[in-house]
């Protein structure tokens, strides 16, 4: 029985080590991209529209006291991949014809991040 109970915790802690990155909450415009925790999203900073080669869109979002440009650019450097996003660089990810390309700097003391997606 304890041989049985150490196998389930086992396969249920490698169960969470390989979920993919979770978020509660996807850019408006980007409803795949994540926001990551900790990040506020800024839609009325948001930018969307279409052209007849595709679609472009601009989020913004400004982070929480503890987080860096280093942690949010590393968020997403894990979790796009997961979303089929293929980087090209630290900033730049392409998928299906279209580029994103992700921003973190500092704003007011705070580091922010800018998300903007465009056709090739």
């Amino acid at each position: 029985m304890t041989h049985n109970l150490f196998n389930l915790c086992l396969f249920s802690i490698l169960i969470l080590l390989t979920a993919p990155v979770q978020a509660s909450e996807f850019f408006q415009g980007l409803t795949d991209i994540p926001v990551m925790p900790g990040l506020t999203q800024e839609p009325e900073q948001a930018v969307i529209f279409d052209t007849p080669g595709g679609r472009v869109v601009q989020a913004q979002a400004y982070a929480m006291d503890g987080l860096s440009g280093t942690d949010i650019l590393s968020f997403y450097k894990a979790a796009l991949p997961q979303l089929g996003w293929a980087g090209q660089g630290t900033e730049r990810y392409v998928r299906d014809g279209e580029r994103l390309d992700i921003e973190a700097f500092e704003a007011g003391g705070l580091w922010a991040v800018r998300l903007t997606l465009a056709p090739l």
